[in-house]
């Protein structure tokens, strides 16, 4: 659920003309209540090996960012530190990652054909609502 119209535009646009250039997206379906959408940055390739990141902030100036990759036999080299807890949200196999410095969380899923990582300073069970609602 958004929480603001400002934010709802924001995030109906950058999903839209994201929507259009990569048909994989997802869109989140909740985001905290206080971040707006910042920006939307996606790569791709001619083999569609893509790369998409979302960032949201707070009058606080905290940052939560969603990155979605697809895994191809040329890009599914990825290493993760600081495991804390793994667990399965249907068919992803999910990697909670706390960052003892700066209080961020992330959590990493993966699927046979996609990573997505989302990282903010939420609570586990906040990153884990954020990832089960993507659409």
């Amino acid at each position: 659920m958004i929480y603001n119209l400002k934010g709802f535009l924001a995030l109906w646009k950058g999903g839209a003309i994201g929507k259009s250039y990569l048909k994989e997206l997802k869109i989140p379906g909740h985001i905290p209540d206080g971040y707006d959408f910042s920006n939307l940055r996606i790569t791709n390739n001619h083999r569609n090996e893509y790369r998409a990141l979302s960032n949201y902030e707070n009058s606080e100036n905290e940052i939560l960012m969603i990155i979605q990759e697809n895994l191809s036999d040329y890009n599914s080299v990825f290493q993760m530190t600081g495991i804390e807890d793994d667990f399965y949200v249907g068919d992803m196999h999910v990697f909670y990652s706390p960052d003892a410095v700066t209080d961020y969380g992330s959590i990493c899923a993966i699927t046979e054909s996609e990573k997505v990582t989302v990282t903010g300073l939420l609570t586990l069970d906040e990153l884990v609502t954020i990832l089960e609602m993507l659409e």
